[in-house]
């Protein structure tokens, strides 16, 4: 499995990449890019990336219109698995990344429960067994 991981804030980068690791991508190659022209240039030499996780907020580019850009290629209209990882709150801006094709959303500041979710919900991530409180009458 190929993993890209976009954001301009190294620390943000650096929390979401620890979180996969974490999550048991360890066997999976996971790669970095700070901006949409870094990612576009992974995407040419790696096609073949499984999971993209893509702030919103990208200098020059911004990760929504760099989705726009990705989905209008043939080749990853439905691949990688994108999720949005951004601070914007707003419904309009979470439909909107939706809309322009991205399979999931994240809010920062992100835990790693958070992203299991996310990932268990796009089918990125084995649903896991969850802890099961059993109660007797």
């Amino acid at each position: 499995m190929k993993v890209l991981v976009v954001d301009f804030d190294g620390n943000s980068r650096k929390a979401m990449v620890e979180s996969l690791l974490y999550l048991g991508f360890e066997g999976a190659e996971v790669f970095e890019a700070v901006d949409a022209s870094q990612a576009k240039q992974h995407m040419t030499e790696h096609p073949d990336t499984d999971l993209m996780m893509l702030d919103f907020n990208l200098p020059k580019i911004n990760g929504y219109d760099y989705l726009v850009g990705l989905r209008l290629t043939p080749e990853h209209v439905e691949t990688p698995l994108v999720v949005m990882v951004t601070c914007e709150d707003s419904m309009g801006s979470m439909l909107s990344a939706l809309a322009a094709g991205a399979n999931e959303y994240i809010m920062k500041p992100f835990d790693h429960e958070i992203v299991v979710g996310k990932l268990e919900m796009i089918g990125a991530l084995p649903k896991r067994e969850r802890n099961k409180e059993h109660i007797c009458h």
